[in-house]
């Protein structure tokens, strides 16, 4: 019997803190004028002002540094800078990422491993279990629902991660995990009568919300059926991961499928690879769709699915940006890192579209970045005078290399590659000024992999 399996994700991944001399770009209108007036307050005659000040922006989280490196680069108080410290001390204490003042790199998560829950909470309010989630593992917060967010719930867990954690949350008080319509961010709301055989992988969480069958032709009856043919079987399933990480791409590896006992999965497990798109640092969620294929009709369940799933995180941040964009001629360069960014012909904008070719050339070195687009590590973004960006879809990128004469540290060959892109833009809103177009990388890239199982997983 052949099985195969596929997988499908489209999302809207946390993209790296903009690094400029204002917030990200990320961050409301309100946030940084929260942000904007903390930092006045660093300099107050009274501790408790200096203090609450340090507080506020840490509780705003790491989308507040560009503002604070700002200012401990420029003041001279000794103070401040003291203050700068603090605040990012706690950033990296609730946040799990760390900064350097000095330099104008990219966060670092200091655990990047899934985060680990201890709590013993009775009775308590469903919107408060919630803060104490997002407040112990430094991710944003999980949207109550209007109509549970008062519910009063249990939750006791000890060193669980952090999806262990809401998973128990939501099993031991008749509670769902979804995607919430009004903000498009994970959610916790009333059941819904969705299917719910769920995982948790490392910092990765997934969970089945419906399914079909179809029935292609038919077979002879087989062991574990209850009736004749084959069929093919497809799900809808929704991916989490921990948004305090700087995800890249997620690997899920199927190995193996038991019905009534076998594994009905042959030959070389089936992997399927998945971009994770940056975007709203705040989303960190994916659509899946799982289909799989030669199913005997009659299957009710499917007693266990095993696998693992290859987490790549990006660590540390390049770029290398091309000024004054629509003002400037084909062929416009810049370079760093070993990085090469050159316009190939005209920008083409048309009212609120964009269209930019670009070649990009880097040499490979011992810390070998893929840029391929479907690697996920490198991100192109459209930045307009007042640093709000807007990334690309990326066509094109196959690229060629060639060696250059030289060898790495590890004595390795040394190459470079180049590849042509087109970068499209929608939706780019009017802006007088100067634009710029953006290339970033990581420094490094982490993977991890960690082993998940689906059990009963019901046969629609």
């Amino acid at each position: 019997m052949k099985i195969a399996f596929s997988l499908v994700i489209s999302a809207a991944f946390a993209a790296a803190v903009a690094f400029s001399g204002a917030a990200s770009a990320d961050m409301s209108a309100q946030d940084r004028a929260l942000a904007d007036s903390a930092v006045l307050n660093f300099g107050a005659p009274e501790f408790q002002t200096r203090q609450a000040a340090v507080e506020q922006l840490v509780r705003l989280g790491p989308d507040v540094a560009p503002i604070v490196r700002k200012l401990y680069g420029e003041t001279t108080d000794a103070e401040v800078k003291l203050r700068c410290e603090m605040v990012m001390k706690g950033i990296a204490d609730r946040w799990g990422v760390m900064f350097d003042l000095k330099k104008s790199d990219a966060p670092i998560p200091t655990n990047l491993g899934p985060s680990k829950i201890t709590l013993a909470l009775r009775d308590v309010p469903l919107r408060d279990v919630l803060d104490d989630l997002a407040r112990l593992s430094g991710n944003a917060l999980l949207v109550p629902g209007n109509s549970v967010k008062d519910k009063l719930v249990t939750l006791e867990v000890k060193d669980a991660t952090y999806w262990e954690a809401v998973g128990q949350l939501c099993r031991a008080n008749s509670l769902l995990l979804t995607l919430d319509a009004a903000t498009s961010k994970p959610a916790i709301v009333e059941p819904d009568g969705a299917l719910d055989p769920g995982a948790c992988a490392g910092p990765v969480a997934f969970r089945i919300n419906s399914g079909s069958v179809s029935r292609p032709f038919r077979v002879a009856k087989t062991p574990w059926s209850r009736g004749p043919g084959i069929a093919n079987v497809s799900y809808t399933a929704g991916i989490w991961w921990e948004d305090r990480l700087n995800i890249s791409t997620v690997v899920l590896q199927f190995k193996q499928v038991f019905v009534a006992g076998k594994d009905i999965l042959p030959g070389t497990p089936q992997t399927v690879a998945q971009t994770v798109t940056p975007g709203a640092r705040t989303r960190g969620y994916a659509p899946a769709f799982l289909n799989i294929a030669g199913v005997s009709e009659g299957a009710r369940k499917f007693d266990e699915i095993l696998g693992v799933v290859r987490v790549s995180t990006r660590l540390g941040e390049k770029s290398v940006k091309l000024d004054d964009l629509f003002a400037a001629p084909p062929g416009l360069t810049a370079a760093a890192g070993g990085v090469s960014l050159a316009l190939k012909g005209p920008v083409d904008r048309r009212k609120t579209n964009v269209v930019i070719p670009v070649t990009l050339k880097h040499e490979l070195g011992d810390e070998q970045i893929s840029f391929a687009p479907e690697a996920g590590h490198a991100t192109f973004a459209l930045v307009d005078p007042k640093g709000a960006k807007y990334q690309a879809t990326v066509e094109g990128g196959r690229f060629g290399a060639k060696k250059t004469g030289r060898k790495t540290k590890q004595g390795l060959d040394e190459t470079t590659e180049e590849a042509d892109f087109t970068l499209r833009f929608f939706n780019v809103a009017e802006a007088d000024g100067k634009w710029a177009l953006v290339l970033t990388w990581p420094e490094k890239v982490d993977t991890r992999e960690y082993p998940f199982q689906l059990k009963n997983v019901p046969v629609p």
